[in-house]
């Protein structure tokens, strides 16, 4: 898959694809967070562990991207 995007910038692939999966693994999260917490601030609680989580993966899917990606100064 990387031979097919050389010379191409990932970043956004990488960015979508960890938006993708933080919003999956945000869901759980806040799922869970809205079965074992017992109060009044279940929901919020879990609303900002859907956004952390989505964020979080979010922006290391851009900067493993931004890393994978070949940028102004490659030897050829």
């Amino acid at each position: 898959m990387l031979r097919a995007l050389r010379g191409r910038n990932v970043s956004h692939v990488g960015c979508a694809l960890g938006l993708v999966l933080g919003l999956i693994l945000g869901l759980f999260a806040a799922v869970g967070v809205i079965q074992f917490v017992v109060s009044s601030a279940a929901v919020t609680l879990a609303v900002v562990a859907l956004i952390v989580v989505t964020l979080g993966l979010g922006i290391l899917g851009f900067v493993v991207g931004w890393l994978l990606s070949p940028h102004g100064s490659r030897a050829e």
